[in-house]
């Protein structure tokens, strides 16, 4: 049997357990990451694939991104009984995989379930506090700024940038801000 398999089937019992998340950078083998939305996650390529990774507030919410991503394919995937709390598909070149509030889809050219365990490998243990929404400060006659410290990444719909660069003012309020902390987790600020 895989190490891969074994590591998967031992750590089924504290998958029901809210996990901090997955790094968005330093897991080997992952490309630079592409945030989505708060709904759909984040991605990464790998060498002959993609992974795709979704932080929930809950388990529910993993589960529900699960059915979602199966019902993406256009195969009907096999359940399989060697990672987290449920995992879909051929552990070869496609995986749909859930360890509580985490969940993840791997396509890959031969190794989808080495991928898929090294990521659930890369779940902290223990749990740290979902990261606060960005906030938006006003910060003169029509200009706006967006402060989320710490933040990986940081995403907005509608504002119109009057400056270019990483200080994120704005000359037009912008609709949504969504920062995505270190761990693939977003957090929001709306109007």
């Amino acid at each position: 049997m895989a190490a891969w398999i074994i590591a998967g089937l031992l750590s089924t019992a504290s998958a029901q357990e809210l996990h901090t998340g997955i790094p968005v950078r330093g897991v080997e083998g992952l490309g630079e990451p592409d945030f989505l939305t708060p709904e759909l996650g984040w991605s990464a390529p790998i060498e002959g694939g993609f992974v795709k990774v979704f932080v929930g507030t809950s388990a529910e919410q993993a589960s529900d991104w699960v059915k979602q991503a199966q019902m993406s394919i256009t195969v009907v995937l096999p359940l399989i009984d060697v990672l987290g709390d449920e995992a879909w598909g051929d552990a070869s070149g496609l995986l749909i995989v859930r360890s509580g509030n985490i969940a993840l889809q791997v396509r890959a050219q031969g190794n989808a379930g080495e991928i898929a365990q090294a990521m659930l490998d890369a779940i902290p243990a223990g749990s740290q506090p979902w990261p606060s929404p960005p906030v938006l400060l006003e910060v003169g006659e029509g200009q706006w700024r967006v402060e989320a410290p710490g933040a990986a990444a940081v995403r907005f719909t509608g504002g119109g940038q009057a400056s270019p660069g990483a200080d994120l003012t704005f000359s037009e309020r912008p609709d949504a801000v969504v920062a995505w902390d270190e761990w693939g987790r977003p957090s929001v600020w709306s109007q």
